[in-house]
């Protein structure tokens, strides 16, 4: 029996093993990063998870909708949905109010769609 050669069914897993392995960039090619007007950012309260945000939203849209839930500066809390179709629904729908532990929380657009035209030398 010869020691150096590898047998056939070895090789051959061997191979689709590198076969199914995928770089970092083939992996993150087809995935596309929310865009700013996908999101809705409040104020956070102190000692409350960041899963009870999430279980409030859920409420106002189905939970596959949404995509990435942080804090961020300033004592906030940022959700990112789906789609932008997805937070024009919450903002028609709700009073921009939602309800953890008892306390009113008001939510709004991360982005503000609102246009502004400035004039010089008028």
């Amino acid at each position: 029996m010869d020691l150096t050669k590898p047998n056939s069914l070895e090789t051959s897993q061997s191979d689709q093993q590198t076969n199914n392995t995928k770089t970092f960039a083939e992996t993150t090619e087809n995935i596309q990063f929310p865009k700013k007007d996908q999101a809705i950012v409040f104020n956070s309260i102190e000692d409350v998870p960041q899963i009870e945000y999430i279980k409030a939203f859920s409420q106002l849209t189905s939970p596959n909708n949404i995509t990435f839930a942080f804090r961020i500066s300033n004592n906030r809390f940022c959700i990112y949905f789906a789609n932008k179709n997805i937070v024009e629904q919450i903002i028609s729908q709700q009073s921009h109010i939602i309800v953890i532990n008892n306390t009113k929380i008001t939510f709004r657009r991360l982005i503000n769609p609102a246009k502004r035209t400035i004039l010089s030398n008028v």
